[in-house]
């Protein structure tokens, strides 16, 4: 059987081409849908349906949770197909009227990303497979967009395989958080981030242009909305970046922990440079890029995958054991509105001199945001810092990356900071390299952050593309102390341990801060249960998590009644501990010869004489 798949130059990924050429099948027989012809003497649609299973199409794309759809019209022999983002990628001419399929291997995303066009000739049946790197486009110049908002009204779902909207919904299907049984939530959500997009109606809307030809309004008004929307104001930038504050209960505290991912559309050196950077300023980092290993090395380098960035977030969920840790992360993939970062994928890059180059990796794919979101509340600690540069990188922060579920925050302290390239309508054009250059100079990510937020960035060569950036922190009143016990507020409501609004929460004398320090409960006033209250015990200085603090064998409270020191196991260095003069012996602690014969206790029991019988030595 001759191989059907091909792209000029390519090899076609050998986990794909042996799926699918062990399930292929040719022709107009083998089913009954396919038994008899249609209309004109062409196949069914359903024929069509029936030889797309048999190629395998379906195991394949619910493997890789990608989706299927089918163009409505048939295609005549001649119509060209290209990748819609690189007018140079090679073209696809039909050799026959065919219906048209599109296999998107990473839906929701907008851009570059692996696709494959499915043809079937309509009537032999023959079916033909080219592995492409975005959406396509006609001759005629139009895009042909499959994305969930265009999907029902531009595209036919193909019934047993599964639509854009499908393959999202498992993407995201982990993204369910308990919210408790309590009335009010723990933690509000943060507010909405700042949006100031004009609508159609807005009259300079009539007259922007269409930057593509025949694109849909909705997408040209995304464009529109993305020119004018404006960034935050340099106020509100600061007001963000100080919703976390290092806790004053940390000052010396904490150790520092940085996560660097390079999906794969930057430059890696600059990425390089950062995890460098970052480890000369103390932090312990691991670094994920294209080019290096699959195993971690001594540094902390590792391929960058899906798995393997779930992994690092796993790795520093594990580190991180203290509310004054401090964890930057950085990420720098190709990004989608609904949220999805591309982290090292497989796909086809056109070289300048001509041709083309397979880039990424059989591990590589799209990390939803359910797991990011995941990985970023594993970390517990108040101080969190994250940059994301991506196209749509705000759409993180509109779908709430920072929105935190009472079931998270009773696990402990977290707050973090979230700043972005551009806003979720915007294709980011402006680069990372002010935030980038600013962070590897002065390790300080809020003047960077500052820095590199810049109003109506243009990108130069095309100045209808600006980048708008913006900021948003989460509530962090679990990282405040408002009772100023010197616990801050997670770690008093973790486990229920004390009450973040009153200093002393057992009245016993003792801050909650305090008591935890010596490890005395701050919901009971005698931790030991001794009869001596914490504060008596902590004033006397014997131990209130230990009824009896010198191990003598009599407790701390039957010391003080017989007058010995709670501190010393032998009050009157008789050689008995007061335990065993008052528990065994009946001889007095306090006096190293009971009876008064001039032999001391401890000896007169060594030697067999009773201590309390001066006549017995």
């Amino acid at each position: 059987m001759r191989n059907r798949f091909f792209y000029p130059g390519v090899s076609v990924p050998l986990v794909l081409l042996s799926t699918l050429l062990a399930l292929s099948g040719a022709g107009c027989q083998g089913g009954d849908a396919c038994d008899e012809n249609g209309a004109n003497g062409l196949i069914t649609v359903e024929c069509s349906e029936q030889k797309l299973v048999e190629e395998g199409l379906d195991v394949l794309l619910d493997d890789r949770g990608g989706a299927l759809a089918q163009w409505p019209e048939i295609l005549p022999a001649g119509e060209t197909l290209a990748e819609a983002f690189d007018p140079e990628s090679p073209t696809v001419t039909l050799s026959a009227d065919s219906r048209f399929y599109l296999a998107d291997l990473s839906p929701g995303a907008m851009w570059n990303h692996g696709v494959m066009f499915v043809l079937v000739d309509v009537r032999t049946g023959e079916i033909s497979i080219h592995f492409r790197s975005s959406y396509p486009r006609l001759s005629d110049g139009s895009v042909l967009f499959a994305s969930e908002n265009t999907l029902a009204a531009d595209w036919a779902e193909v019934p047993g395989f599964p639509t854009v909207a499908d393959a999202l919904a498992r993407l995201e299907s982990s993204e369910a958080r308990g919210s408790g049984d309590r009335a009010e939530p723990l933690v509000p959500s943060p507010p909405p981030v700042t949006s100031r997009v004009p609508g159609a109606d807005d009259p300079r809307f009539a007259n922007y242009p269409k930057l593509r030809p025949t694109e849909p309004d909705s997408l040209r008004l995304q464009r529109f909305q993305a020119q004018f929307e404006l960034p935050q104001t340099d106020d509100e930038v600061s007001a963000a970046l100080e919703e976390c504050p290092k806790p004053d209960s940390c000052e010396g505290e904490g150790k520092k922990f940085a996560l660097v991912v390079n999906g794969g559309r930057l430059y890696e050196g600059s990425t390089d440079e950062m995890a460098t950077a970052l480890r000369a300023k103390g932090y312990s980092t691991q670094s994920l890029s294209p080019k290096h290993p699959a195993v971690a090395d001594s540094e902390g380098n590792r391929l960058a995958t899906p798995a393997n960035v779930r992994a690092a977030f796993q790795a520093l969920a594990a580190q991180v054991t203290s509310c004054c840790d401090e964890v930057v992360v950085l990420f720098y993939a190709h990004g989608s509105p609904r949220g999805m970062m591309e982290i090292n994928q497989l796909q086809d890059e056109r070289l300048p001199g001509g041709g083309t180059q397979r880039i990424g990796h059989a591990d590589g794919g799209d990390l939803s945001r359910a797991d990011f979101k995941a990985g970023l509340d594993s970390l517990k600690t108040c101080q969190t810092k994250v940059f994301i540069q991506s196209c749509y990188a705000g759409s993180h922060l509109e779908l709430g990356l920072n929105e935190i579920s009472d079931a998270v925050a009773s696990q402990g302290c977290l707050c973090r900071t979230v700043a972005v390239s551009s806003s979720a309508r915007q294709e980011s054009w402006g680069g990372p390299w002010d935030f980038t250059t600013k962070y590897a100079e002065t390790g300080n990510f809020d003047e960077s952050v500052k820095t590199a937020v810049k109003a109506d960035q243009p990108w130069p060569d095309e100045p209808h593309k600006k980048v708008t950036r913006l900021v948003q922190s989460t509530d962090c009143f679990l990282c405040d102390d408002p009772d100023g016990d010197f616990l801050i507020t997670a770690v008093e409501i973790k486990d229920n341990y004390s009450d973040p609004n009153q200093a002393d929460t057992d009245g016993d004398g003792l801050p909650d801060g305090y008591e935890r320090e010596i490890g005395s409960s701050p919901r009971d006033t005698d931790s030991d249960d001794d009869n001596l209250s914490d504060a008596d015990e902590v004033e006397r200085g014997t131990s209130p998590i230990n009824e009896d603090t010198d191990g003598d064998g009599l407790k701390d409270k039957h010391e003080l009644f017989v007058e010995c020191d709670p501190l010393d196991s032998d009050s009157d260095d008789d050689g008995l501990t007061d335990g065993q003069e008052v528990l065994t012996y009946n001889t007095n602690p306090r006096n190293k010869d009971t009876d008064g014969d001039t032999a001391e206790d401890g000896y007169e029991v060594e030697r067999g004489t009773d201590p309390r019988d001066p006549n017995s030595f």
